[in-house]
């Protein structure tokens, strides 16, 4: 008990502020000796937290402290990621699972690295399999003509998804179709 005493004494803890597209929701406090320790730290936060609903708790947004003033930190998001259990519930007997994953640019200049998840209601022929993953890959390419604030919001909203399930339906019965991750691997230098 002494030692955990030791480990918090002497720390200040700042309030961490979230960037676009949640504008000014707080995400929760950082404990640091020093505030040169606060940017560059991460937090991982579930999007129900972000926009009250309950529906949105198998999703979670990784946000970078960017900076910090007046005492507060903040942060941008820089990924997306849907939690493992609510995935695997999703893939049954006799069902076919498959990823797909694009590298895209957005409008913005932040590579995205996308990985989507489609669930086909039997097993498929892998030529229906290809054709799926190119139609995945036309619907992610709205992502290249918006700001990635804009897309997060949409794959939060679930409206890609459902444009996905929607257009691979047309190729083969999808069961399930969700954006797995999205990953922010850098900024693209203009």
């Amino acid at each position: 008990m002494a030692e955990e005493k030791k480990k918090w004494k002497g720390k200040d803890w700042y309030v961490i502020l979230a960037e676009e597209p949640f504008k000014g929701k707080e995400l929760g406090e950082i404990p640091a000796t020093d505030p040169k320790q606060i940017p560059g730290r991460t937090l991982e936060i579930g999007v129900d937290e972000l926009t009250g609903r309950e529906a949105d708790a198998h999703m979670k947004i990784k946000f970078k402290v960017e900076r910090l003033e007046d005492g507060r930190g903040f942060a941008k998001p820089v990924g997306f990621y849907l939690m493992r259990e609510y995935l695997t519930r999703a893939v049954r007997k006799k069902t076919q699972k498959v990823e797909a994953i694009h590298d895209l640019k957005s409008q913005d200049g932040l590579l995205l690295h996308i990985k989507t998840q489609l669930v086909f209601n039997r097993n498929v022929y892998k030529s229906l399999q290809t054709s799926a993953r190119k139609k995945v890959g036309e619907i992610l390419a709205q992502a290249e003509k918006q700001p990635f604030s804009k897309f997060l919001l949409d794959v939060i909203s679930g409206r890609i998804q459902k444009q996905i399930k929607k257009e691979c339906s047309k190729i083969y019965p999808v069961r399930f179709a969700e954006i797995a991750k999205i990953e922010l691997k850098k900024a693209i230098l203009k």
